[in-house]
């Protein structure tokens, strides 16, 4: 697979972190596969160009439509999956990847600047305050 080259696509830039948000206006070769696999040989190919040099995306999960597969990586920290961060590749039934969507928070801004750690016994308190069903006060009817 040919990694794609910014002049040939269009990009729709992500405001937050400068990376690219989509990349599409490009259709690949057919190749074969599964659609996981395909995926992730088109991430890695054109990491550079979507920004995600460094960064440890793992596939979620599979969309099928009528004529596509649609395959979400999601984004991990320390084997912890980061909430709402994934790159989606969007390609036909032969193969042909013709979308790329970016959500993925970029390296430099990954590691927090600060340690935030409560105590176990806390942590334990604070699920449990979180679990426990309150009472609920009812309405005396006739």
């Amino acid at each position: 697979m040919q990694p794609l080259k910014a002049r040939q696509v269009r990009i729709v830039p992500g405001l937050t972190y400068g990376s690219p948000k989509e990349v599409w206006g490009f259709r690949t070769k057919p190749t074969r596969g599964r659609p996981e696999r395909v995926a992730q040989t088109f991430l890695e190919t054109n990491e550079e160009l979507l920004g995600l040099r460094g960064l440890r995306l793992r596939h979620a999960r599979i969309l099928e439509s009528l004529g596509a597969h649609h395959v979400i990586h999601q984004q991990r920290l320390k084997g912890l999956p980061i909430h709402r961060a994934y790159a989606t590749v969007h390609m036909d039934r032969k193969g042909r990847v013709y979308l790329v969507k970016n959500r993925a928070v970029p390296k430099e801004l990954l590691e927090a600047s600060a340690d935030f750690q409560i105590a176990a016994v806390k942590a334990r308190r604070i699920a449990l305050r979180c679990v426990i069903k309150k009472k609920k006060s009812v309405a005396k009817g006739t």
